[in-house]
């Protein structure tokens, strides 16, 4: 299991050195943020992570109430 975790964190940090370009994300009235795509990836990625865990809990409330 450490070999394997070792090779997804090299695959990761050689996905993120690859991949310092910066872009730009595009907003409603002309607003942009310009970052390296890392970044972007990274903050999208956290952003999904946290609406799914906000929308766990009703989810598993319901479960516990129907198992109950």
């Amino acid at each position: 299991m450490l070999v394997l975790k070792v090779a997804l964190f090299a695959l990761m940090l050689t996905f993120a050195v690859k991949n310092t370009d910066a872009v730009v994300v595009r907003y409603f009235l002309g607003y942009e943020w310009r970052a390296p795509l890392i970044l972007v990836l990274l903050v999208v990625f956290c952003i999904g992570a946290a609406l799914g865990l906000l929308g766990a809990p009703g989810h598993i409330m319901r479960q516990r109430r129907e198992n109950a």
